[in-house]
């Protein structure tokens, strides 16, 4: 399982929520090599957030939770991948900050 949130001030429709959650669902469960019927992906948009000393209208904050680690690959990878699938959605992939948070299973439950 990763779990994955992303905030963003970005304006974004129940539509455009929708399809972007089923992307950042494949891009995660390819990237971490996760069988996709184990990701979860949350998302909240229009949000009030600075950015620079600004409120800025397009910025994201992406939590990625999962069990273990990442590797130093994935972990330059995926500010990439992110970038290329939110600019579409007026998120400037220079505004885009990820954390990664790697457990062990015992920290994790679910049914």
């Amino acid at each position: 399982m990763p779990s994955i949130k992303l905030e963003t001030s970005a304006g974004l429709s129940k539509d455009q929520e929708k399809t972007l959650a089923l992307a950042i669902s494949k891009l995660c469960a390819e990237t971490l090599h996760k069988p996709e019927s184990v990701v979860q992906v949350r998302i909240e948009s229009n949000m009030t957030v600075s950015f620079g000393g600004t409120v800025d209208q397009s910025s994201a904050f992406i939590v990625i939770a999962f069990i273990g680690s990442v590797s130093e690959e994935t972990a330059r990878i995926f500010p990439v991948k992110f970038g290329e699938l939110l600019a579409p959605f007026g998120i400037d992939p220079k505004k885009i900050f990820l954390r990664y948070m790697g457990s062990d299973a015992s920290c994790w439950g679910w049914n």
